[in-house]
């Protein structure tokens, strides 16, 4: 049985052949392939096929660039140097990057304690149509808790809290932030009322 990692090759095998016939593969057929090698971690293999794809004048779309920022942000043996440089090539060319691909870059960040590209990010997904979605507030309350800032946890918590999005992991945070830094009295009110919400149950379960 071929793995995943076969037949993408097989599926860049045969795009190769039809550019060999003449047949120039449409973005779509790139852009597959490209997301593919992302999600297998085989980022050289995704960034040869991009190369391809500009040698044969095919220009590149949100979902390549964003298949390549996420790779590159995202997995173990990626590079933030190296989705800021595709980041930037996309804006260089006209192409808005969605929440994804922002999420992915603020969690880049977060795990290197940059606060200053956490804070330009945060800006930047704050612009967005329908703003931050759970999972960015969440990184946001992380980071801030990581690097001792309080008073930006607590906001970015407030925030997603009167949003009604706040979840198991927004109140731990808070929960154990406020304890690492001596404010047992407000710790014991996020434990509190998440023993009404029934989180507490979830957390322990």
């Amino acid at each position: 049985m071929l793995s995943g990692a076969d037949l993408v090759d097989q599926a860049r095998d045969l795009m190769v052949e039809m550019q060999g016939m003449a047949f120039k593969p449409h973005c779509q057929t790139f852009s597959a392939v490209i997301a593919c090698y992302a999600r297998l971690s085989q980022l050289s293999d995704a960034v040869s096929v991009y190369q391809e794809m500009l040698r044969a004048g095919v220009k590149p779309n949100e979902v390549v660039y964003g298949s390549l920022i996420n790779g590159f942000a995202e997995y173990e043996y990626g590079s933030l140097e190296e989705a800021l440089r595709y980041f930037n090539i996309m804006e260089e060319c006209g192409l808005s990057a969605n929440l994804v691909v922002l999420t992915s870059l603020l969690k880049s960040y977060c795990k290197v304690g940059n606060l200053e590209g956490v804070k330009a990010i945060y800006e930047r997904m704050q612009n967005l149509e329908g703003g931050l979605d759970l999972v960015a507030c969440n990184s946001m309350i992380s980071l801030f808790a990581d690097l001792g800032l309080v008073s930006e946890a607590k906001m970015a918590f407030e925030n997603l809290r009167e949003k009604g999005w706040a979840d198991g992991i927004s109140y731990v945070t808070m929960m154990f932030l406020y304890k690492d830094v001596g404010r047992i009295d407000e710790a014991i009110e996020i434990a509190e009322e998440m023993r009404l919400l029934g989180l507490l149950r979830d957390c322990v379960s």
